[in-house]
């Protein structure tokens, strides 16, 4: 007999999320995922950066939990070691308006937790197939209600899973996109040729609400100090995250190692505001998704990434000069020495804003369509982690209950 395919468009969190829970309900399933970046992950995804083995988790390098079904999921995961509670945890507030005006946020106030970076990876699980570095350019559902990706008729596949809205959204598939031959999004395409026949009103209202979706973007840089600075950053900075007002450029810093690494290196991931990130628009260096998948028309944008770096790399020294005066008197020649590695980042949609279609539910599933849309821009509460591990897990428990009563 062969099993049930699954086609999931998007590595993530939500993806990741899914096929755990698929699989644990439906074990039989065949599930194939599309994940246009390198690996899994999505903004949990890793950077492993030049001079070091060391990999990074730089979109998010921690989450909280606001519910209790969340606290069992990731109690679970303590257990497997997918992730670990980060205590104890230094926890701050600097005002760049005063920079001795710093305070630490009280322990019993937070309980964060780490992923570790095969996060993802781990609980796709090898029952998963993962095509990295895949680019869905078209979709179609077959008079058999079979959806067909990519023109390739060899093989079908019984359901499709979007956990990426920008196969559905207008404006940012045409930025991003436009050039491979389309302007619409192909799951745009493929609802509206569907069987030669309209669409019905839940795929017009999805789709409508799809491309409503609005998200702030960020900028992430990994800053990797070594030498004597990397050991003064070790000893005088008080903080393992510190939340940055005032600052039209920083938002966030994170020192990951919490203290040196085994190499004598400290490394910080240093989060810009959404503003500053949207003020300069689009920074794709050679390595970006995009340029992986081999689209046309969209030029890398090295001397932006190179502005980027070195502005964000200013402010974050700012940020750590009370604490290390004489950072502000290095040299270039000196900072060379000093950093063994610098990396800069954009994440287009790292905080999508609520919508009213979406905010009242976890995930949609279309049986008519042979259609399931999960996604961390679901709930009242888009943009988080547990957002996007719940709407997945919605997702499959749904898809489970269906093909469950099929069987």
């Amino acid at each position: 007999m062969v099993p049930l395919r699954v086609k999931v468009v998007g590595g993530g969190v939500t993806a990741a999320a899914f096929c755990q829970r698929l699989l644990e309900l439906v074990p039989s399933v065949d599930i194939v995922v599309s994940e246009m970046g390198k690996g899994t992950g999505g903004r949990c995804s890793t950077r492993k950066c030049n001079k070091t083995d060391i990999e990074y988790l730089h979109g998010c390098p921690a989450f909280d939990v606001r519910s209790t079904e969340f606290q069992t999921i990731v109690k679970q995961w303590t257990q497997q070691n997918i992730v670990q509670k980060w205590d104890p945890l230094r926890l701050g507030v600097i005002n760049m308006d005063s920079l001795m005006d710093v305070h630490h946020v009280p322990s019993q106030q937070h309980t964060l937790y780490q992923p570790s970076p095969s996060f993802c990876a781990n609980l796709m699980s090898e029952r998963t197939t993962f095509q990295p570095n895949t680019l869905i350019r078209t979709m179609a559902l077959t008079e058999e209600k079979k959806w067909q990706i990519n023109d390739d008729t060899s093989v079908l596949h019984d359901w499709l899973v979007v956990t990426s809205p920008v196969v559905g959204h207008s404006s940012r598939w045409s930025k991003n996109f436009g050039s491979i031959g389309t302007e619409l999004p192909p799951l745009v395409k493929a609802l509206s040729a569907k069987n030669k026949n309209s669409q019905t009103q839940t795929e017009r209202l999805l789709l409508d609400a799809m491309s409503e979706l609005k998200s702030r973007s960020i900028l992430s840089l990994i800053t990797i100090f070594s030498g004597t600075l990397a050991q003064q950053c070790a000893k005088q900075f008080p903080f393992d995250m510190a939340h940055i007002q005032n600052s039209s450029v920083v938002g966030k810093i994170v020192c990951p190692s919490q203290g040196l690494t085994d190499d004598g290196l400290y490394p910080m991931i240093t989060h810009s505001t959404a503003e500053y990130s949207s003020s300069i628009g689009n920074v794709r260096g050679t390595g970006s998704s995009i340029s992986t998948v081999g689209t046309k028309g969209v030029p890398s944008s090295v001397e932006k990434q190179t502005m980027v770096e070195a502005t964000m790399r200013k402010e974050l020294i700012r940020c750590l000069a009370p604490w290390m005066k004489d950072l502000l008197s290095f040299d270039d020649a000196t900072r060379e020495v000093n950093i063994s590695n610098s990396t800069v980042h954009q994440w287009g949609a790292a905080f999508p804003e609520r919508h009213p279609y979406f905010e009242d539910k976890l995930s949609l599933l279309v049986p008519e369509s042979k259609l399931a849309v999960c996604g961390d821009y679901f709930s009242q509460q888009p943009g988080r982690i547990e957002t996007a591990v719940l709407s997945g897990r919605d997702s499959a428990e749904k898809l489970a209950e269906t093909l469950l009563v099929r069987i």
